[in-house]
């Protein structure tokens, strides 16, 4: 039985009849069971609050990590193809030169 129930007076027995003397300890546990419940539920309430938070913040920080990678990867993508850009401007330098020495010979 819930404590709750067994502290109620039965229907039969009238409001303003003495209490026998268990009745208040049993109402004292069960204010004290219900304030606990309480207590546990705010808690619960709380630690869901903080999670959900930790939860948005690591998908914000995962996204960041996600673009600064992009941007890195980016980077290296554009310098490698600059690199390239220049060694085939290079090549066709050298291959202008080569024929322009052919040329004069």
């Amino acid at each position: 039985a819930d404590l709750a129930d067994v502290a109620q007076p039965a229907p039969s027995e009238e409001p303003d009849a003495p209490r026998p003397k268990t009745a208040a300890p049993l109402e004292h546990a069960a204010a004290v069971t219900e304030k606990v419940n309480t207590e546990i539920q705010r808690a619960a309430d709380l630690m869901a609050c903080i999670e959900d938070g930790l939860d948005a913040a690591d998908e914000r920080i995962q996204q960041k990590r996600a673009a600064a990678q992009e941007a890195v990867d980016a980077a290296a993508r554009a310098e490698a193809e600059a690199q390239a850009q220049l060694e085939e401007e290079q090549r066709q330098a050298a291959e202008r030169e080569e024929k322009k020495r052919q040329e004069e010979e």
